[in-house]
């Protein structure tokens, strides 16, 4: 129960704990306090402070309220304020009663719908859609694209009704902050080939994200394993034989590689969509949520949590000057015992830990751990040992025209690198995995020194001693910070003295 913690204030908002978290911040549940006694439940979103506010980021914030509060439609997020309270900025949003579509299928036990409930959750969100994209202001279009539909950033309430959430990435005429298509941003498993590309942009991305979702829905299946490659995509009626001649094909045409051939509105797609559902007993919200809740399925949102991290940031007095200021000692793991650790930190992250132990004779390449981190890396990372030194390099391409490769640093494309090569005596320094125009993952390499029998690596974020088993020759640990899941990845790798 929400009212079981302590309550925090924030301003005019009383806090009752924490819902959610995203890549720019914390989302509160809230009740909105004014005169006469006025109180309204709200979702209160906190941009994340951990250094000074650029105006960058402040006004990718304004515009997203902005954004979101001029679309005024049953099937998108209510906004009810922006504003700015003790140096972090807030927006304050209607309270969804429900959990997002990511989450449902994970409740429901199956990635696979039936197609009336599938087609209508998916029309709901192009009805959305379609306002958003034919938004007008003093009767000029705004040109308004949401650039991230994903099942993450569409909610599905107690009610059966959908809403489109989160313009933070959008692009539109009003806004403050230029959002260049080039730079990459959003969640990759449903952009269309030319927003992977960083190519110019219009609604028809918004068209293929919707197509794509309702086949996952629909089949069970992401064309794509939900990576950084496009292709055709198979027909519908071959995945889901009950879809009509007529829906799958629509269904294809928006899956279209080529931008031009998809339908220029989004509401084609929805009117297709409520056709069938309709047809078939799913005609609107309610039959979708009594369809979950026949099946046991729960629409109710998760357990609001306890959040105490938005109390005013006392500032503890200086210690004397002949105190010693005490430090908190690393976590200590040694990999003799075990291999595989997850914790989390009082920051709110939290950071894994993976073991791959490779002898120093072995043949041929070993695909990493990383690797198998959904959304982490943009390519898997092989790694091979050569003459008792780590080789890594990276494996395929994005596709036919760009292969993602390593780098020093992304943004120089002659710094691209054909491999990395530690070894006992580097002094290595981080690296890019992805391609400069697409998304790009820097990793960290700490390499072990030798401490009396066993070899220690010291890593500072987070903070952890890590110690090798006593037969390693060499211990090299990866760190990867994952910016949207504020998650540390690292994968130790141990390369034994024989083969194994």
């Amino acid at each position: 129960m929400a009212d079981a913690y302590e309550p925090q204030f924030f301003g005019r908002y009383q806090l009752s704990g924490l819902l959610g978290q995203g890549g720019m911040g914390s989302v509160y549940l809230a009740q909105q306090t004014g005169p006469g006694g006025f109180r309204r439940e709200v979702a209160l979103k906190v941009i994340r402070v951990e250094e000074p506010l650029d105006e960058e980021l402040r006004l990718m914030l304004l515009d997203e309220a902005q954004l979101t509060a001029l679309v005024n439609h049953p099937n998108v997020v209510t906004v009810y304020e922006v504003g700015e309270h003790d140096g972090r900025l807030f927006v304050a949003l209607e309270r969804i009663h429900g959990i997002n579509l990511a989450t449902l299928l994970k409740r429901a036990g199956t990635r696979r719908l039936p197609l009336a409930v599938a087609a209508a959750m998916v029309a709901q969100a192009c009805d959305g859609l379609h306002a958003a994209h034919e938004l007008q202001r003093d009767g000029r279009p705004l040109h308004l694209i949401h650039r991230d539909v994903s099942l993450s950033n569409l909610m599905l309430d107690e009610r059966g009704r959908v809403r489109v959430i989160d313009f933070g990435i959008a692009r539109a005429n009003v806004r403050r902050v230029a959002t260049d298509p080039a730079i990459v941003r959003g969640n990759i498993a449903y952009m269309a080939p030319e927003q992977l590309a960083g190519q110019e942009l219009d609604r028809t991305v918004d068209v293929y994200a919707a197509a794509l979702i309702l086949f996952e829905l629909a089949t069970g299946t992401h064309p794509f394993r939900r990576e950084q490659w496009r292709a055709s995509v198979p027909p519908l009626r071959g995945l889901c034989p009950e879809a009509p001649p007529a829906l799958g094909d629509l269904v294809g045409v928006c899956l279209s590689l080529d931008p031009q051939s998809r339908p220029r509105s989004i509401d084609a797609l929805g009117e297709a969509l409520w056709t069938y559902a309709r047809s078939h007993g799913c005609g609107g919200p309610e039959a979708v949520a009594r369809h979950f809740h026949e099946r046991g399925v729960s629409l109710a949102p998760p357990p609001v949590r306890p959040s105490d991290d938005l109390r005013p940031r006392a500032v503890p007095p200086p210690p004397p000057r002949t105190a010693a200021v005490a430090t908190s000692e690393p976590t200590r793991i040694d990999l003799a015992h075990t291999l595989e650790l997850e914790r989390a930190l009082a920051t709110g992250e939290r950071w894994t830990l993976r073991t791959t132990m490779m002898p120093a004779t072995g043949r041929g390449p070993r695909r990493l751990a990383l690797s198998t981190i959904e959304g982490l890396l943009p390519a898997p990372l092989l790694a091979t040992c050569a003459g008792g030194a780590l080789c890594i390099h990276c494996e395929g391409a994005v596709d036919p025209s760009t292969r993602a490769s390593l780098y020093v640093d992304a943004r120089q494309p002659s710094s691209r690198l054909e491999r990395v090569l530690i070894d006992d005596g580097s002094l290595p320094h981080p690296f890019d995995v992805g391609h400069r125009r697409y998304q790009v993952q820097r990793v960290e390499p700490v390499v072990g020194r030798r401490q009396g029998d066993r070899w220690v690596a010291q890593i500072s974020r987070p903070a952890l001693t890590v110690l090798a088993p006593r037969d390693a020759h060499m211990l090299v640990v990866l760190v990867a910070h994952h910016e949207m899941t504020r998650a540390y990845h690292l994968e130790c790798i141990c390369i034994e003295r024989g083969p194994r």
